[in-house]
C-alpha cells in the first residue's frame, strides 16, 4: 500500500465551484457576497444568487473560513451618526424657563 501524507487541504491547484443552499431566513435578502478569511487576509468574493432555487454559487481555490454577506432591504439606511436629541431637550428647557420667568400680564 502506498503511503500518503495526511494533513489539511487549504488550497487547490484549480478553482472549484461551490453551491450553497441559502437558509430560509435569508431568502428575502439582497446583494449576496461571500467573505473569505484565509491566512489572516479578508477578501470579498462575488457570488451569484439564484432566487428560484435559493442557491448561492461562488468559485474559490482556497479553503478557510467563509461567511455569507447580504443586504437587508427592510433595514433603515445607516447614517453613521447616533441619534442626538440633546439639542431638543435644551430647547424645550429654554422654552420652559422663558415661560416661567416672563412677567405676568394683569
Amino acid at each position: 500500500m502506498d503511503e500518503k501524507l495526511a494533513g489539511e487541504i487549504n488550497s487547490t491547484l484549480k478553482p472549484v465551484t461551490i453551491v450553497l443552499s441559502v437558509p430560509e431566513a435569508l431568502r428575502g435578502m439582497t446583494t449576496f457576497k461571500i467573505v473569505r478569511v484565509h491566512n489572516g487576509k479578508v477578501e470579498v468574493l462575488p457570488a451569484t444568487y439564484d432566487a428560484q432555487n435559493f442557491t448561492l454559487t461562488f468559485t474559490t481555490d482556497r479553503f478557510s473560513t467563509y461567511a455569507i454577506q447580504y443586504s437587508d432591504p427592510n433595514a433603515l439606511p445607516e447614517t453613521g451618526e447616533a441619534a442626538n436629541l440633546g439639542w431638543l431637550f435644551a430647547l424645550a428647557g429654554a422654552i420652559l424657563l422663558w415661560l416661567t420667568k416672563r412677567p405676568q400680564v394683569e
